[in-house]
């Protein structure tokens, strides 16, 4: 049986076969007592027992028929040679060390436009830290999803800018942190 017009996946471990497919093109299919058979008319075209939970056909990849995408291979070993550049691929065409193309074309790789991209450096500002005592002052409150033993599920924190001082406090409740506020 030869199969025409039909994808053929080099990443795929099995070669699977369409029933759409066979239905498209006249064959009929029969399971029964953990055999599969289809047929075209009256001939019965191939026969194969179940495997587990799968139905194990053993099949011959004509090598000279398949027709494999050049694009979808030239992609597939663009990849397998850590992203080769165009020009090296080429030589490996001409060399024939690449089985299954017949011709070289590569779109744009995303993954080797982004490893050309420059990083830009950043430029050292100047320390923007306080000089003086209580200048600034830095606070955060938080929820804890777990209460503490005392009951709190929020905490604040005030951290002073010039000594990098930190105060925390528990609150049971988030409008305590104005009277904490105060108090601080």
């Amino acid at each position: 049986m030869v199969l025409k017009e039909v994808c053929h996946v080099l990443d795929i471990r099995l070669n699977l076969i369409s029933a759409d497919w066979l239905d498209d093109e006249g064959y009929n299919g029969n399971f029964w007592n953990g055999t599969w058979k289809f047929y075209k008319g009256n001939l019965i075209v191939a026969r194969t027992q179940k495997q587990n939970t799968l139905y194990v056909m053993l099949a011959r990849l004509s090598r000279n028929e398949v027709n494999v995408a050049d694009d979808i291979a030239s992609e597939l070993w663009h990849k397998r040679l850590h992203h080769m550049s165009q020009k090296g691929m080429q030589m490996l065409l001409e060399g024939e060390l690449l089985p299954e193309m017949k011709k070289m074309h590569l779109d744009k790789c995303v993954d080797c436009l982004v490893g050309k991209q420059k990083t830009v450096a950043f430029h050292p500002r100047p320390s923007m830290k306080k000089k003086k005592v209580v200048e600034l002052m830095h606070t955060d409150v938080c929820y804890i999803d777990v209460k503490s033993h005392v009951g709190a599920q929020y905490f604040v924190t005030f951290i002073h800018d010039y000594s990098r001082k930190l105060w925390a406090s528990l609150l049971k409740t988030k409008d305590q942190v104005l009277v904490f506020l105060k108090e601080f």
